[in-house]
């Protein structure tokens, strides 16, 4: 699966994201992102990748870890929702139900 966050250091982590998600993870004038730093309180970054790499990085700064991890997941379930969307003809509940059994 995805690689985790990386800490840059005690109040920074970073997160790679698939640059066709910066757009949406930064939002129409930058809404969205501005809505998870007023949510988290974090200072929200993204780095987009150089030209070859297709990663571009998030990087969240706050002093506190759970505000960095609520701000990284409002990340993550933007990324995500782009990239899993299952197709039209299979339910997910199946998968829901499975994952619940752990």
């Amino acid at each position: 699966g995805p690689a985790g966050p990386a800490k840059l250091d005690d109040t920074t982590e970073c997160l790679a994201v698939p640059r066709a998600a910066v757009g949406r993870v930064i939002g129409k004038r930058g809404a969205t992102i501005k809505g998870i730093e007023r949510d988290s309180g974090c200072r929200v970054r993204v780095v987009d990748g150089d030209d070859d790499g297709d990663d571009a990085e998030v990087r969240v700064s706050h002093p506190d870890e759970a505000r960095r991890a609520a701000a990284l997941d409002a990340v993550l379930a933007i990324v995500e929702r782009d990239q899993y969307r299952p197709p039209p003809s299979r339910g997910n509940t199946a998968d829901r139900g499975r994952r619940d059994e752990f």
